[in-house]
């Protein structure tokens, strides 16, 4: 009886380190948006939008969401502490600008901020159209921050969609 009262305490001190996974699990995204110039064009800003929202998905009362607009430099448009509900209704209310983006200055800051926060998931999403001079000076050989995990956009569906907007070839 000694034994499964001391195994009894040791499991009751033990709870509140165990980690459950799923249904109460909080997570942090942060969202870092092209919102340049290029954004513009035909369908890319809805189509990014959308692609967010499903990467997003389901939002629970515990996720929060941060957005971090690139131009004319990284901003937060919402602090990572924003409840995900209210910052995905604040997302679709922005538009791109005219400005110039260069991904790498907000990536990396929503990356270390990411990185400071406790939350059991902590995502960043780029919301972007991968246009060239967006990446323009990126180092590619320095990591993001550890213990983020980031979700780009697929960058076939980028090339196909500025395929599009090119003119007819000339015969």
């Amino acid at each position: 009886l000694r034994c499964a009262a001391l195994g009894l305490l040791a499991v009751a001190f033990a709870r509140p380190f165990r980690r459950i996974s799923g249904a109460g699990e909080q997570r942090t995204i942060a969202v870092v948006i092209d919102d340049s110039l290029s954004m513009q064009a035909g369908h890319r800003w809805e189509a990014a939008r959308a692609w967010v929202h499903d990467k997003v998905g389901d939002v629970g009362s515990v996720d929060h969401l941060g957005l971090l607009a690139l131009t004319p430099t990284p901003r937060w448009v919402t602090p990572l502490s924003t409840p995900a509900d209210v910052a995905l209704k604040k997302l679709d209310a922005l538009q791109p600008g005219w400005g110039t983006a260069h991904a790498e200055p907000g990536l990396r800051m929503a990356a270390d901020a990411l990185a400071n926060v406790a939350a059991d998931n902590r995502v960043l999403v780029f919301m972007g159209d991968h246009q060239r001079l967006t990446w323009n000076g990126f180092d590619f050989n320095r990591p993001l921050a550890t213990g983020v995990r980031p979700v780009f956009p697929p960058l076939a569906d980028a090339v196909k969609r500025q395929a599009q907007l090119l003119p007819p070839a000339i015969e």
